[in-house]
């Protein structure tokens, strides 16, 4: 079976799911695609299809590729893609696949497609700089980029130096998308959130590449509730406060070395007046109110971190980002095993946090050295790292174990 499909991105609506919830939606018209051509593992060493879509006029088209169709007998088309074939044989010239033969609801998708172009940006937008102060003597140079270089060494400006230029128009794609629902009559394709690109934009609808293993109903105390914006802030700002060693600590007056004499008389020598080496004004001398230890952290109310919780885990599900596995397990504590593991789920290169009921040192060991996984247990999940997150994954025994640490059942 063919692994994907050509389409065009007509815009985004709202829909209902059958259990109710209002769901943000891109709808998609998916094919029909047309087969051009073939490749046979005994032939190119490998099985996929080649397919065209949107019809196009052949006089228009550079000659080799015009001859091309000509000899597939298809038709001319304006977009032409490959697909490997998951298995079975190849289909045949000429066929036509629709939306309905490859697609159907509650799988998973990639969708990739060419971002809308900005033109020429600045760094503020670009790379989402925070600009200069707006006060204190900043002219004409709110919105600059500041200093690109340093001295006469190195002399020159690093490779990667982020700075002002062309911004978007780029080939983006979104992993692990929802498809909510097929419409095969009318060739559409709704799928959950935001994908690449403008109105009317050509994407490619790829199949993820493992289907989920079943449906699991998340309990309602886990992700019950609205997101409230200011209970994520108090319970992110306490984290972080707890976080701080406080440690922090300056001598005052008090406790440098000096004696209480004076170093001269108070008049007459013809310099200014001193009453003490320890003078905060004295090298070596004390410092005035300056840092001293103390403890930083401060705790919410347990109800206010529950409820923070289970709003950080309430925008994951909303936004289609969380994600219930039977089980996790490696063969071996390697890297390259969990980037298999992470590529199966369609979360390569993606930002994901992993939450078991125990912990697992092969699964620990193996997910240390990537720069964006982490893996927590399920007493230890925490509103900062679910939202430092882009994707949460989970065990069915680690869902339990959050559902009844919030006070309900899985």
């Amino acid at each position: 079976m063919i692994g994907g499909l050509i389409g065009r991105k007509l815009g985004m609506t709202q829909v209902y799911t059958p259990q109710g919830v209002l769901v943000p939606v891109t709808v998609i018209q998916a094919g029909p695609c047309t087969v051009v051509a073939t490749r046979r593992p005994e032939r190119e060493g490998y099985a996929a299809a080649q397919v065209g879509f949107a019809p196009a006029k052949a006089q228009r088209l550079p000659k080799a590729l015009a001859g091309h169709f000509t000899k597939a007998g298809t038709g001319a088309f304006a977009v032409l893609r490959e697909f490997r074939l998951a298995d079975g044989e190849p289909p045949a010239v000429g066929s036509e696949i629709k939306v309905g033969d490859v697609f159907k609801a509650g799988e998973r998708v990639a969708v990739t497609g060419v971002s809308k172009g900005r033109g020429t940006a600045g760094v503020m937008k670009r790379h989402l700089f925070s600009g200069f102060p707006g006060s204190h003597g900043t002219h004409e140079y709110f919105r600059h980029g500041g200093s690109i270089g340093n001295r006469s060494f190195p002399g020159r400006v690093f490779k990667g130096k982020r700075m002002a230029g062309r911004y978007g128009a780029e080939r983006v794609t979104t992993l692990n998308l929802e498809v909510i629902a097929v419409r095969p009559d009318d060739h559409l394709l709704l799928v959950r959130g935001a994908v690449p690109g403008a109105r009317n934009g050509t994407v490619v609808v790829r199949k993820g590449r493992e289907a989920p293993a079943g449906q699991i109903e998340v309990p309602a105390a886990v992700v019950a509730g609205p997101v409230r914006e200011h209970l994520l802030h108090a319970a992110v700002q306490s984290q972080l406060a707890g976080r701080r060693a406080g440690t922090a600590a300056t001598k005052t007056k008090g406790f440098v070395s000096g004696g209480g004499k004076k170093p001269w008389r108070q008049k007459g020598t013809g310099r200014a007046r001193a009453g003490s080496i320890r003078s905060p004004l004295w090298a070596g001398g004390g410092t005035i109110f300056g840092p001293q230890p103390r403890d930083y952290a401060y705790r919410l109310p347990k109800t206010a971190r529950k409820a923070a919780l289970r709003a950080a885990l309430a925008s994951r599900h909303t936004a289609g980002t969380l994600l219930v596995v039977d089980d996790l397990r490696l063969p071996e504590p390697k890297t390259k095993r969990m980037v298999e593991c992470l590529r199966g789920l369609g979360l390569e290169g993606a930002s994901v946090l992993i939450v078991l009921a125990q912990a697992d040192a092969a699964i620990q060991r193996a997910a240390r050295n990537l720069p964006h996984v982490k893996v927590l247990v399920a007493q230890g999940l925490n509103v900062y790292d679910v939202l430092g997150h882009a994707h949460l994954v989970l065990t069915r025994a680690a869902l339990e174990a959050v559902a009844g640490r919030l006070g309900g059942r899985a």
